[in-house]
């Protein structure tokens, strides 16, 4: 028998070598009895599989701060490509420094398309969408819907597969 390839012919009763236990751990396959029961490697597995299982909670938790890094990292870039918006908002549209900044906006919002950020998409006069939306001012409108968005203050982001911030909004209310 090699360090290797264990060959449990007897427990096995077909005279085929069985699969490694390394391979059978790794697969998440049961292990042969008579390969569990035997007292020279019994030790030797049970160390294996704590490690194994110590290993896959260090990398879930390793997994885990690192989306949680990329999560407040994105959410910094949002920051400026919000500094950008209130930058072209007041600025002649006409000029060469506003077309520049539209094009670095532009850069910003590729590169966070290129992480799995979207936007959240929202129209003016579409009501809003308590999920989605968090209400930073309110507008006395009686010939809308309470709850129409008026203006967006803020874009809200997904990322992955869920809410990555939520959009600021200001909306109607009856008075």
């Amino acid at each position: 028998m090699t360090s290797d390839a264990f060959e449990i012919t007897e427990a096995q009763g077909q005279g085929q070598p069985a699969n490694n236990p390394i391979s059978q751990l790794a697969q998440k396959q049961p292990l042969s009895v008579s390969l569990i029961n035997n007292e020279f490697i019994r030790p030797d597995l049970a160390q294996l599989i704590n490690r194994l299982t110590e290993a896959e909670t260090t990398n879930e938790e390793l997994t885990a701060q690192a989306r949680q890094k990329k999560r407040k990292l994105l959410l910094k870039l949002l920051v400026v490509v919000d500094s950008l918006d209130r930058i072209i908002r007041h600025t002649d549209i006409q000029n060469d420094a506003a077309s520049s900044l539209q094009t670095l906006r532009t850069q910003f919002l590729q590169f966070l398309e290129d992480e799995d950020v979207s936007i959240v998409e929202l129209k003016i006069g579409q009501l809003y969408d308590l999920n989605t939306c968090d209400i930073t001012q309110k507008d006395v409108r009686e010939d809308l819907p309470e709850g129409t968005i008026l203006f967006i203050d803020q874009h809200g982001y997904f990322w992955q597969s869920g809410l990555l911030r939520k959009a600021r909004i200001t909306c109607s209310v009856k008075s």
